[in-house]
């Protein structure tokens, strides 16, 4: 059947979970953005890192973390990872495809009303193709955009045709998940800070470092990203 509904209940806490730390229990191929892709082995606490980090974006302002939620990412990557775990562990409804389908997608969207929205760019792109009616995402509060740049008309026609928020998350496969992302504190700076990938979530630290010489750099000015 290439529609699946699940639903998970009385699922424990990761926490709970017991193996010896460090140990490789799932892999997952990289998808070429650091170079050529290659197998990345997450631990059991790599797991659990991204099990957590993912459910304090819902849980820190609520936002759809009782609401079905549509997966449009390969089981398989980083981004089906980061999506079905933490929706079992938070006994969420998941839908998914067998493969996407944008037509079938809408017809999900209308059904299930996902209050939060994560497909790829071109994926938004084809939906977006099909002028659905206003109302036919009006459940969402807000859509996260990941794995690549959103094209700036896409994103345009989003807000303003569909009062659709946009924000956007970055994350690796090499990173075991999303490492800085938006919550809903913070939502009100969407505007203001429109592109940017929001803070680094609990259990990261960032810092911005001279290209050349890797010293740490203050507020302001340009480098790259540690």
């Amino acid at each position: 059947n290439p529609l699946a509904c699940v639903t998970a209940r009385d699922v424990p806490a990761p926490a709970l979970l017991a193996q010896p730390e460090g140990d490789a229990i799932v892999q997952l191929l990289s998808s070429g953005t650091t170079g050529k892709p290659k197998q990345i082995y997450l631990s059991l606490h790599s797991i659990d890192d991204l099990i957590e980090r993912t459910r304090f974006q819902f849980s820190s302002g609520g936002m759809g973390e009782n609401a079905p939620q549509i997966l449009a990412w390969p089981l398989s990557s980083l981004g089906g990872t980061n999506a079905a775990l933490p929706a079992a562990s938070l006994g969420q409804t998941l839908v998914i495809q067998e493969r996407f389908d944008a037509p079938r997608f809408l017809a999900q969207l209308r059904q299930y009303k996902p209050t939060f929205l994560s497909i790829p760019p071109p994926a938004m792109a084809s939906l977006l193709q099909l002028n659905p009616m206003r109302e036919d995402l009006a459940s969402i509060e807000l859509y996260f955009n990941g794995a690549a740049p959103l094209d700036p008309n896409v994103r345009t026609r989003m807000e303003e045709e569909y009062g659709l928020p946009v924000a956007n998350a970055y994350g690796a496969t090499e990173f075991a998940g999303i490492i800085s992302s938006w919550v809903p504190e913070d939502f009100q700076y969407l505007k203001s800070k429109r592109g940017s990938c929001g803070r680094a979530l609990p259990g990261m630290q960032l810092r911005i470092v001279a290209e050349e010489s890797g010293t740490v750099l203050p507020a302001g000015e340009t480098g790259l990203v540690e």
